[in-house]
């Protein structure tokens, strides 16, 4: 089971030239497989008269695929599917466009030059750690709940909402494996009047200041 990755926030670009030939290229989130083709298609479209848009992407759950586009076998897709794993990058794919410069570049140069620009682009990325959750919830009195939140951030767990009824009721996400400690100490204090109920269990990340959350509930995951 999948505990934990590391994929990007955003998007990074980059640019190689090799004896005039230019590639450009872009490494992208995505959560799917439809999502890098669709990628490779914005490709296709922002430089319709280049002659190659090669790509490689990888998925968390061990998907992968690339392609050389037209270029030799083995000189394109495989080094930017390559990068990907050697950076061990999930979730993510890398599309990279060639405009021919008039120059051969043989086997070795254009090796070198699409493991360049994809290494480039995800160097221009922000990366993004992923951690196994679980998402959860409970209900406690108003006393009780003077302690709630600081038991759930005493097990690296992250307070989602608290809603002000006849009794609080809070949803939150904690770090997978750790429920029964939670159940412990909410038991505890509360003499087993709070009991938390777990739901789906999700990845959870930070980008910036946000918080993002996919779920987890995937082949391999």
């Amino acid at each position: 089971m999948l505990n934990a990755y590391t994929t990007i926030a955003a998007a990074g670009r980059a640019e190689v030239t090799e004896k005039r030939s230019r590639f450009l290229a872009v490494a992208a989130p995505v959560s799917a497989a439809e999502e890098a083709l669709a990628l490779v298609q914005q490709a296709r479209a922002e430089h319709h008269d280049a002659r190659h848009h090669c790509f490689a992407y990888l998925l968390k759950g061990g998907e992968k695929r690339y392609s050389d586009d037209g270029e030799p076998q083995g000189t394109a897709g495989m080094p930017i599917l390559d990068v990907l794993e050697r950076r061990g990058v999930v979730d993510c794919a890398v599309v990279v466009t060639r405009y021919f410069g008039g120059t051969l570049l043989g086997t070795g140069g254009l090796v070198r030059a699409y493991s360049a620009a994809a290494t480039g682009a995800l160097d221009a990325a922000p990366p993004l750690a992923m951690a196994r959750f679980v998402a959860g919830s409970l209900q406690c009195t108003y006393t009780e709940y003077g302690r709630v939140p600081a038991i759930i951030a005493g097990l690296n767990g992250l307070v989602r909402d608290s809603v002000f009824g006849a009794d609080v009721t809070v949803t939150f996400y904690l770090p997978a494996g750790r429920e029964a400690a939670l159940c412990d100490q909410l038991r505890e204090y509360t003499c087993g009047a709070c009991r938390p109920v777990f739901a789906e269990p999700v990845f959870l990340g930070k980008a910036g200041g946000d918080l993002r959350v996919v779920p987890a509930a995937t082949p391999g995951a």
